[in-house]
């Protein structure tokens, strides 16, 4: 009868055994994920901010709701323990499934380069970057060795040192400007020239979208950053578009997986329609393309093929679909000029940027052209969004009681969407704008023609010398 006992005392024990050990490998073998949260707010020699550690807590808590290990590190960090918090993560990150860092503080651009500022920084000259404040290339680099690497860019603020700076590179007043870096996923809190609102809470609208999405299962990280802009764009009445830079792999990736999808285009479409308004069509379309255009899967664009049969990008999808399904030339020996193989075909960047204004041209809506705008820099067709987008946002003059203009305001002067407004020649009306930051010294010095009066007296009250 002891040794049954026994027996049984042994059986008990290796159960117990197992059910510890069990989950403990489990975890184990989990793809780590490991996030920095980087919170400066209290500055000592310049405007303090109110919400980056509230932010950072709760776009911490959704992280962890994700899966994330996240790396300690202090709040508000000076140029010291910046800097060996980035060291510490960087042997965190290295084969790492994901690799997230996330800042809010004050940043700006300055000298060609991107900065985040340490809280004790003074900076009274932009050469003194290079020494009390941190590269944004440092932090990229932080990232390095995890297969999927994300910086999270809460730092589209106005710069409170610019102001007695001499200006010889691009203008360091307001935000920071985008990068173009393979392989990271950047999401700005803001476009560039933009500054992000901190909400009327605890929390930012752009923190709140974050912590709504980053947990979310079956949201592809390549449409994060869409969902979280969407998001902030109807928190803050259009006035802040969150900006995303991404070279990122197309193979859809999920922080929380979720039900299964027939395909990876269906399920970024699901992700899309869920979130998007039920009238705002174009955009879940726009959404759908982007998603499809950037894999190199031809059944990916045959899905948008099918759901838009006469859609927007068509003809791009059809002739991406040719480019990738046509096999491959076999190559002969000898001189190039002998083998006389064709060219394969290329989509032309042209006609994409004209298929995308195209979808936008005629839409009142502010946030699509913006989002041309933002694609686009350079375009084409940046007047006419920016011309448009002054026409929608512009005030309709105060009138008198028998229907005239009011005898103390002059009616606003039309601009010319092609080129300058009605005035005299090499002048330009600056397009009136409302909101928050159109009237501002900074929207006027920051988009007003040089020689504009107007544009001279506002960068004079902002920075002391004209542009």
């Amino acid at each position: 009868m002891m040794t049954l006992w026994r027996h049984v005392a042994a059986l008990l024990v290796a159960a117990l055994v197992l059910t510890v050990a069990l989950p403990a490998a489990a975890k184990a073998d989990a793809p780590r994920r490991v996030a920095l949260m980087v919170a400066n707010g209290a500055y000592l020699h310049a405007g303090s901010l109110k919400n980056p550690v509230s932010d950072a807590q709760l776009v911490s808590g959704a992280l962890k709701a994700a899966g994330f290990q996240i790396v300690p590190a202090d709040p508000n960090l000076g140029i010291g323990p910046f800097r060996d918090a980035l060291r510490r993560f960087r042997s965190n990150a290295v084969g790492a499934q994901v690799a997230l860092i996330y800042y809010a503080g004050h940043g700006i651009e300055a000298r060609g380069k991107n900065w985040l500022i340490p809280t004790d920084a003074i900076l009274q000259q932009d050469a003194d970057l290079d020494y009390e404040a941190i590269d944004l290339d440092l932090v990229l680099s932080a990232t390095e060795g995890a297969d999927m690497r994300v910086v999270i860019l809460d730092a589209c603020r106005n710069n409170p040192f610019g102001h007695s700076w001499h200006r010889t590179q691009r203008a360091v007043g307001q935000g920071l400007a985008p990068i173009d870096v393979d392989d990271v996923l950047v999401i700005y809190s803001a476009a560039p020239g933009q500054t992000a609102s901190d909400g009327r809470g605890a929390n930012s609208p752009f923190a709140e979208a974050l912590n709504r999405r980053l947990p979310q299962a079956g949201l592809p990280i390549q449409l994060l950053g869409g969902m979280v802009r969407d998001d902030v764009l109807r928190a803050t009445g259009q006035q802040q578009r969150p900006f995303i830079s991404a070279s990122i792999t197309g193979t859809p990736f999920m922080l929380v997986p979720g039900a299964s999808a027939p395909s990876p285009a269906a399920e970024a479409l699901s992700a899309a329609a869920s979130v998007a308004p039920p009238t705002d069509a174009r955009s879940i379309e726009m959404m759908f393309w982007q998603s499809a255009s950037t894999s190199e899967d031809a059944s990916q664009l045959k899905a948008y093929l099918s759901r838009y049969p006469n859609g927007s990008f068509t003809d791009l999808a059809k002739a991406r679909i040719a480019s990738l399904e046509r096999p491959t030339p076999t190559v002969a020996t000898g001189p190039a000029k002998d083998r006389n193989l064709p060219a394969p075909a290329k989509l032309d960047p042209h006609a994409m940027e004209l298929a995308y204004w195209n979808s936008v041209s005629g839409s009142g809506d502010i946030g699509q052209l913006s989002a041309y705008i933002d694609e686009y820099p350079s375009g084409q067709f940046v007047r006419l969004a920016r011309a448009k987008i002054a026409a929608l946002t512009r005030p309709a003059a105060p009138v008198t009681s028998s229907g005239g203009a009011s005898a103390n305001t002059a009616a606003p002067r039309p601009v010319n969407a092609a080129g300058p407004a009605n005035g005299p020649a090499g002048t330009r009306q600056i397009a009136p704008s409302s909101g928050r930051f159109g009237g501002s010294d900074d929207y006027v010095c920051n988009n007003g023609p040089p020689s504009d009066p107007r544009t001279v007296e506002a960068c004079k009250r902002l920075r002391g010398t004209p542009e």
